[in-house]
């Protein structure tokens, strides 16, 4: 899609439907232009010799649910990063011995997945839900597993963040509107 309409369009071409759901109406340069009907986007490009459209390309704007579960996940990355940012050096001078980083580098993988899944958010792959769906699904299961064996299990834990956050992307991921955006 982008490969065709690169050879006509000097202007750096992203992947469609990365770009944002706003994008105005008009000129991106001479040779490529976006031009909205409805609420439908189009991406079309022109050649040199005249200017005519040669290729128009309908670009789906992402769903209301899945904006929401993407913001989510942000979020869940931005309290993950403060945690690591917190932890990781309290572990490294409290504990010089090696063994004890090692658990420390679960928040650094838990973190690198999480960055990847929302960086990957926009490709409409269907692994990228598959994947996310899991990920939020052990996230909700240690939660729940951890509070249980240590005794703590109760209404406090099921309205935690570390709770609802997961569970509404899981519950989210599982909607039609998530199916028909992740179709690749």
């Amino acid at each position: 899609m982008t490969d065709t309409l690169s050879r006509y369009c000097h202007a750096p071409l992203p992947i469609a439907t990365a770009w944002p759901a706003a994008i105005p109406a008009g000129a991106i340069d001479d040779s490529c232009f976006v031009s909205q009907h409805g609420s439908r986007l189009f991406l079309a490009a022109r050649t040199e010799q005249n200017d005519h459209m040669n290729e128009a390309i309908q670009i789906e704007q992402m769903p209301a649910v899945v904006r929401a579960l993407r913001f989510i996940m942000i979020v869940q990355l931005a309290f993950s990063l403060f945690g690591a940012a917190i932890m990781i050096p309290v572990i490294i001078v409290a504990f010089s011995d090696p063994i004890l980083f090692v658990p420390s580098l679960q928040v650094v993988v838990v973190v690198a997945l999480m960055g990847w899944l929302v960086a990957r958010w926009s490709s409409r792959r269907k692994w990228v839900r598959w994947c996310a769906l899991a990920f939020e699904v052990v996230a909700v299961g240690s939660r729940l597993i951890f509070a249980a064996v240590d005794r703590e299990f109760g209404w406090a834990t099921l309205v935690h963040p570390a709770t609802l956050l997961p569970l509404a992307i899981v519950v989210g991921l599982l909607t039609s509107a998530a199916a028909r955006w992740f179709d690749r």
